[in-house]
């Protein structure tokens, strides 16, 4: 599975691209993050199968399977908390509870999600259907494009877990091109997502998903792979950030933090200080 999230500041620098990549797969040197500092907040083992993610200037510090990354502009204009998440298929080998990782990812959104904007991604083995990521209703939450109408365990609990959340699937929502996150011979599923808040959904666009196959042809790479090397069965998901509120509000406090005050003195008679009463008085 790879992930790539560009930040749309408009700032003189340009787009800032973030990724988050397989473990086993190299981070390209094409990565750049030049205006943005990254702390690990938390790390996930690196084995087969987990995710990585590259900036510039990746930290790391664990909880198995999730990863979550405080992004600071260098100059303090915004901050944002990316989770990179990575929950092992329903028959794997490795003894996982489903419940249990959400519960933890949910506690988690509480207390890192609360310093301001996050998005959660990762593969996360869950197929949700056309099952409900919002309560109809109640929550004001544009319709998602289905593509993938088979269901699993996990993806009921998905469901449940962004419900209480208040976040939901990106896929197939302001999207520019929606597709299976997964294909191989045996089938094509979707299975890697883009979690977002709800009320944050807006700031999320341009969601596209490129499969590896496409990939290649697009930046003409059949070359340039290793013919004995299968080729990845996770496709490419990328998507837009627009940060200019967060920018914007952060240039507004802190006009207001460094304005000074001023008094005009010219009117005090020239007899103020002369006066003992006054003196007294004051």
């Amino acid at each position: 599975m790879e992930v790539s999230g560009t930040t749309n500041d408009n700032m003189k620098t340009g787009q800032n691209k973030i990724i988050i990549i397989e473990s086993q797969m190299n981070i390209f040197n094409a990565v750049h993050a030049g205006t943005i500092k990254t702390e690990a907040i938390t790390e996930m083992e690196n084995i087969s199968g987990d995710v990585d993610f590259g900036t510039s200037e990746a930290g790391t510090t664990s909880v198995e399977g999730v990863m979550w990354i405080n992004i600071t502009d260098k100059g303090g204009k915004f901050q944002f908390n990316a989770c990179v998440c990575y929950l092992p298929p329903v028959d794997s080998t490795r003894n996982v509870d489903a419940q249990d990782f959400y519960d933890t990812v949910l506690s988690q959104i509480h207390t890192y999600g609360k310093t301001g904007l996050f998005f959660m991604c990762g593969d996360l083995n869950s197929r949700c259907a056309d099952m409900e990521d919002f309560i109809p209703g109640v929550d004001d939450i544009i319709e998602r494009d289905v593509i993938d109408y088979v269901s699993n365990a996990y993806g009921e609990i998905l469901c449940d877990f962004l419900i209480n959340s208040n976040c939901c699937i990106l896929n197939g929502r302001n999207t520019k091109r929606n597709n299976y996150t997964y294909v191989s011979t045996r089938g094509s599923s979707v299975v890697d997502y883009c979690i977002v808040p709800y009320e944050n959904v807006c700031r999320f666009t341009d969601f596209e998903v490129s499969t590896m196959s496409e990939l290649m042809q697009n930046y003409n790479l059949f070359d340039s792979v290793d013919q004995c090397v299968s080729k990845p069965d996770h496709s490419l998901l990328a998507w837009n950030m627009c940060l200019d509120k967060l920018t914007k509000s952060h240039d507004e406090n802190k006009s207001k933090e460094t304005e000074v005050k001023k008094f005009d003195f010219s009117n005090i008679p020239s007899s103020f200080w002369i006066i003992g009463y006054e003196i007294l008085r004051i």
